[in-house]
């Protein structure tokens, strides 16, 4: 029987999974949004860097729920990370994920019917012909309200996680407001990085303008009233 290259656990023949270059245990494919595009080294690598989070992961709470508890979110507020599962009752380790990559979450109705009813037609079309004939008919049935609805079916909340090897959706029964909330932190800590990542490109960007300034200055290419003209329009961005 042949073994995972990562966890090193056997490989069954209807629980593997084809990498671009070899087989891993579906277990193990779970981390990598197209498996079949990467390689058995390149995931191998996405799992250390998901040891070093499990490691240093230290549960402050969890999200849980009766109805559904293998979703249950266990949460290390300190280091801002979270992964899927019960503590008490993993098996191997998971795959932990940051609060900065939620990237969104939306509800998601899936099964069920639509039911289109028609309300006041038949009434309508009695009265119409009581006073105006078969034509009053026709017009009183044409006068029926429609209503529609769904009917049965679930919805489920679909998370997107970016990942640094792609996105990755996770989906849950559970659409209560704690883990709405849960996650609207999450996309705050998200928006609060990429935020400070455009100011930090923006201080950049301007500093290397402003050494290019310096340098036109000290070549004689501008002038010095010129130099600081230009420098007080970039540091007023």
């Amino acid at each position: 029987m042949a073994i995972c290259p990562i966890c090193g656990d056997k490989i069954g023949i209807l629980l593997k999974s084809k990498t671009s270059d070899g087989i891993i245990c579906n277990y193990c494919a779970t981390i990598c949004p197209s498996v079949s595009t990467t390689s058995t080294n390149e995931i191998k690598e996405y799992w250390r860097e998901n040891h070093k989070r499990f490691s240093s992961f230290i549960k402050t709470s969890e999200l849980s729920s009766f109805m559904y508890p293998n979703e249950t979110i266990t949460i290390d507020d300190n280091h801002m990370l979270f992964y899927i599962g019960k503590e008490k009752k993993l098996k191997k380790e998971p795959i932990v994920y940051k609060y900065e990559e939620v990237d969104s979450y939306e509800l998601e109705e899936v099964g069920g019917k639509t039911v289109t009813k028609k309300k006041g037609g038949i009434t309508r079309a009695i009265i119409g012909g009581a006073i105006a004939g078969p034509a009053g008919a026709i017009v009183g049935a044409a006068t029926a309200k429609s209503e529609t609805k769904r009917v049965g079916g679930t919805t489920i909340l679909k998370v997107k996680i970016e990942l640094p090897y792609g996105l990755k959706t996770l989906s849950f029964f559970n659409t209560s407001s704690k883990i709405k909330e849960f996650f609207d932190k999450c996309m705050n800590v998200n928006k609060t990085k990429n935020q400070s990542n455009d100011e930090q490109k923006q201080f950049f960007s301007v500093a290397d303008e402003l050494i290019k300034l310096k340098a036109l200055l000290d070549s004689g290419v501008i002038t010095s009233e010129e130099f600081e003209a230009k420098k007080k329009q970039l540091l007023s961005q």
